[in-house]
């Protein structure tokens, strides 16, 4: 019994494999037969990262890549723009790579807009996600949270402005008060992080608060 998954990178491709076999006769006798396995390609439809909703203010400009090809070797994408997309919006083509400033007229307000990847493959394969983008007036102060889990515990770092005060705020249920992970911390620079320990299974809810 011969079983071989061939992977992602064995494709496509061709491998010769040479099969022994030897018996327990007098005297012992022995076969070989070399077998050639041909691995195709199976195309794989593009996939979208990074889909959360995103934020903007009017004036300021919001970029963000949409699509990739998983398949290897990688194949060439092309995009474009489903309708109904805001003005003033661009889609490149060849990158797939979403660029839009929003004027104050298209604030505040929530814009859908929907991207297509088409691959190279055979067949061709496309597929599509909608993308909320989420604009503010100019005038907003807008913080961005960043959330990873990562071998210290969880880390939360935000956008400031130097001179700002903030306070990192925790709770372990949506009925449950709010309570403060560590100190207020001063910003000096165009960031600030704090890092939580704690590793539970249960839930945890993070918020900042400029004080």
């Amino acid at each position: 019994m011969f079983i071989w998954r061939p992977t992602e990178a064995q494709g496509p491709g061709q491998y010769s494999l040479t099969f022994r076999v030897r018996d327990n006769g007098t005297p012992n006798l022995e076969a070989t037969e070399t077998v050639t396995f041909t691995v195709r390609e199976v195309n794989s439809a593009p996939v979208f990262l990074e889909t959360r909703p995103r934020y903007v203010k009017a004036g300021d400009t919001v970029t963000f890549p949409t699509a990739i090809d998983l398949d290897l070797p990688a194949q060439s994408l092309s995009f474009r723009l489903g309708a109904g997309a805001p003005s003033g919006l661009t889609l490149d083509p060849v990158t797939g790579v979403v660029s839009w400033k929003p004027t104050e007229a298209q604030a505040p307000g929530q814009y859908p807009v929907t991207v297509f990847a088409t691959d190279g493959g055979e067949p061709s394969l496309t597929s599509s996600f909608t993308y909320e983008l989420q604009v503010f007036p100019g005038t907003t102060r807008v913080i961005l949270l960043d959330v990873r889990l990562e071998t210290v515990g969880v880390r939360l770092q935000w956008n400031t402005e130097p001179g700002e005060t903030f306070q990192v705020e925790f709770k372990t249920g949506l009925a449950q008060e709010w309570q403060p992970l560590g100190t207020p911390l001063a910003a000096t620079g165009a960031s600030l992080q704090a890092v939580d320990p704690t590793r539970g299974s249960g839930l945890r809810l993070y918020r900042v608060r400029r004080l």
